[in-house]
């Protein structure tokens, strides 16, 4: 009985020791890691600062960005974007300037957890997103807004301006601390939002106005299978926060 209960004490410490060595090893491979970003398209003219303070060089395709990383684009030139294995894809457009400021992946059992963040501090941004696990958040920070983007087809501006092609987000906007929400339900058609006219939309919870403009051509590539494209690669402010709805 002594020998029985003996080996019994040493199989339950030895339980006790695999089991906690499986939860660790788990929570490591759920520690969020920064995520790929490649640049798989550049037509025209770009530039790359890699770090802050760095010298200003010519943005090639194929190359490996990380966080903190800006891009610049000359008059009738693009670059794409591709950030994950094909989770999003945005398109830098002409005379536009965008920071890659943060973006983490976080794998779990289920999903993949991103966390993103682009400073876009001049012009246009278009962006293809898939469907984001509940808890990824997708920033794209202007100079007058920031705005929460989930799993749809996008167009944002510096200007505050924000398209949405497809699906349904919820904007608020929060101005001298006073925050009021709305609701843009693009499932019948693109709708436009635009925070400066945000006090004429009657009915908060079916805000925007329909956007009868064609689907930029930007928008269409971008949803494409992804296929490499050589190019010559040489103070009180409004804020605006989009979130998906459920």
């Amino acid at each position: 009985m002594k020998l029985m209960s003996s080996i019994t004490r040493k199989l339950l410490v030895c339980g006790v020791t695999v089991t906690a060595f499986a939860m660790t090893a788990s929570v490591m491979a759920q520690a969020p890691q920064v995520g790929k970003i490649t640049v798989r398209a550049v037509h025209g003219t770009a530039q790359v600062q890699l770090t802050a303070g760095a010298a200003w060089t010519p943005l090639r395709v194929n190359t490996m960005l990380k966080p903190g990383a800006v891009i610049k684009t000359a008059a009738e030139s693009y670059v794409d974007v591709m950030l994950g294995q094909m989770l999003s894809i945005v398109r830098v457009t002409a005379n536009t300037e965008v920071g890659m400021d943060k973006f983490n992946v976080t794998k779990t059992d289920d999903d993949v957890i991103m966390d993103t963040l682009l400073d876009l501090k001049a012009g246009t941004l278009l962006g293809n997103v898939k469907k984001l696990a509940a808890t990824s958040k997708y920033d794209v920070k202007t100079p007058v807004n920031v705005c929460g983007i989930r799993g749809t087809k996008f167009k944002v501006d510096g200007n505050g301006n924000v398209v949405v092609y497809s699906g349904k987000v919820q904007v608020s906007i929060t101005i001298n601390g006073v925050t009021n929400t709305y609701t843009i339900d693009a499932s019948k058609g693109a709708k436009m939002f635009n925070f400066q006219n945000a006090a004429t939309y009657a009915d908060p919870s079916n805000a925007g106005t329909p956007f009868s403009g064609p689907t930029p051509q930007g928008i269409q590539e971008i949803t494409a299978p992804v296929t490499v494209q050589n190019g010559n690669s040489q103070n009180n402010q409004p804020t605006i926060v989009i979130s998906p709805v459920q």
